[in-house]
């Protein structure tokens, strides 16, 4: 069309319709051209040997800068500067080794921080474009995106993928426990039981006190296997809510001792305790209860017949401190590791061939944690152990 000879009214009427034309593609197009750019921050370039970067603009606004923050010409430190310490030299090296002509292509992810702190993640991916005759890099020229989101997503799976593990970790450990520690506590039930019914008449007085020790030692072992069992798959599955009161540390302490008493009477050890008086703590009852009764019943677990167990309190600075002692047999530092995880399938047999599982600590670390304390152990092989854990005043 020769558009020479329209005149004004028919310009207008043919701009009017290219214009719509136009919009019409947009339109039609709009979701590919979105999708297209979408995380892309567009292109930049760089002098090398004048050290100027010219950026598009949406690389410094997803950073929180405005135009009037930043230069429309800038030297690359203005972004180098911002990199994650961990991802610098990472980044510099391989820069470094493109200018060189070692690699094809400039690519790198890396964190970057943005005006308010936070961390973006990018993708840069660039190359020479120009060289003198001397072959040094005149011009560089890349395209950057913003891939936040995706790496935020890879680390929602990651973690997602991290629960995964502990819950089959978990389940891995409850079907052991399941499947043995609780089936032959129980079949040694059963047999003292079937051996005091069938033969109290023939047995004398010692072989049927002999027998109803066992049946007692046992049925107490196993029953604290199953508080541990119930109370950490109530918490597991959020049935165990955390209600922190104001406690009496002395009166819990004792309460605690009470429960566990007839299994030290059974093994002669003595249970002493120091707790300064008149000492409260904000903390959920049943929780830390079930901590004390579990460091109290190994001591005494893993000491000897006539040992001693010592439980002390006392008040610190923001908090209070618990020690639960023994002169037992003692931990190898190897096996520290493992104590407070619940799938490292490590447990020891106690000094009256009383059986474990591990569990108990694993759960005595999670309710400290709860409370965002902290649980440690100290032990010489042989000479016994000191359990210690924090709880901060809330």
């Amino acid at each position: 069309m020769e558009y020479d000879d329209l005149s004004r009214e028919d310009l207008i009427q043919e701009l009017t319709h290219a214009n719509a034309l136009l919009e019409q593609f947009f339109r039609e197009n709009e979701e590919n051209i979105q999708l297209m750019w979408t995380g892309n921050l567009g292109h930049w370039y760089w002098d090398v040997q004048k050290n100027l970067v010219r950026y598009n603009w949406l690389k410094v606004k997803v950073l929180g800068y405005t135009k009037e923050e930043v230069p429309e010409d800038i030297g690359y430190e203005f972004f180098t500067e911002k990199l994650h310490p961990d991802d610098y030299a990472y980044v510099m090296e391989n820069m470094v080794e493109h200018l060189k002509g070692t690699t094809d292509l400039y690519e790198v992810e890396y964190r970057i921080q943005a005006k308010d702190g936070s961390w973006k993640w990018f993708y840069d991916r660039g190359a020479v474009t120009l060289r003198d005759d001397d072959g040094s890099a005149v011009l560089l020229t890349g395209v950057v995106f913003d891939t936040t989101e995706k790496k935020l997503k890879e680390e929602a799976l990651f973690e997602n993928e991290k629960q995964l593990r502990e819950a089959l970790a978990l389940r891995d450990k409850f079907m052991s426990i399941i499947a043995h520690d609780l089936k032959s506590p129980f079949n040694s039930l059963m047999g003292f039981s079937s051996l005091l019914l069938d033969g109290s008449k023939k047995r004398d007085s010692e072989t049927i006190e002999k027998y109803a020790r066992l049946v007692y030692e046992t049925s107490q072992s196993t029953y604290n296997l199953l508080l541990n069992l119930l109370e950490w798959s109530r918490f597991q599955t959020g049935r165990m809510t955390y209600k922190p009161e104001l406690l009496s540390v002395q009166k819990m302490v004792l309460e605690t001792l009470s429960v566990l008493e007839s299994q030290a009477v059974s093994k002669a050890i003595k249970i002493t305790t120091r707790i300064d008086e008149g000492l409260s703590l904000e903390a959920d009852y049943q929780m830390i209860s079930a901590v004390l009764r579990n460091l109290i019943s190994n001591a005494v677990k893993f000491t000897h017949n006539g040992g001693f167990v010592h439980v002390e309190v006392e008040h610190i600075e923001k908090g209070v401190r618990f020690w639960v002692s023994d002169n037992g047999v003692g931990i190898q530092k190897d096996d520290f590791s493992k104590l407070f995880r619940v799938d490292s399938d490590f447990s020891l047999t106690g000094t009256g061939n009383e059986k474990g599982t591990g569990l108990g600590l694993s759960l005595c670390k999670e309710f400290v944690d709860k409370h965002k304390g902290h649980i440690s152990v100290e032990s010489e092989w042989g000479k016994g152990s000191t359990f210690v854990f924090t709880l901060p005043q809330l």
